[in-house]
């Protein structure tokens, strides 16, 4: 019996789409205005945030997988809920490794960052 897996782009028993043999994007991109499709940012990661529950960093090849490559970037950041709570997230960046900058990591460089969805404005206090 053959894996299914192992057919076509690599598309596994748990993915919608099939992930195409693409090159990683070359540079990170400076500005991003929510209208790119995921394809364009094949090879970063989005990091999100919480409300009240955690941080969690998305590949979006994988994001890709599950939502398609012709998605709009904005389109795709809507869907996002929290698993834990429910609430969707605070705020998303576009990042290019999830572990530059990491804690116990000794890359010797920043993150580099861009702000997709920034956090809301704090509430006024009565």
């Amino acid at each position: 019996m053959s894996d299914p897996g192992s057919r076509g782009y690599g598309r596994t028993p748990k993915t919608r789409y099939p992930i195409p043999p693409t090159a990683p994007a070359t540079g990170f991109p400076p500005d991003i205005t929510g209208y790119e499709t995921l394809i364009s940012l094949n090879g970063f990661w989005l990091h999100c945030v919480c409300p009240g529950c955690r941080t969690i960093d998305y590949s979006i090849k994988m994001l890709c997988a599950h939502v398609g490559w012709a998605v709009l970037l904005n389109d795709a950041v809507d869907r996002f809920k929290c698993k834990k709570c429910g609430r969707p997230p605070a705020s998303v960046e576009l990042i290019d490794d999830p572990s530059a900058g990491a804690h116990g990591i000794p890359s010797g460089r920043k993150r580099k960052r861009i702000t997709v969805r920034p956090l809301p404005p704090p509430l006024l206090a009565k």
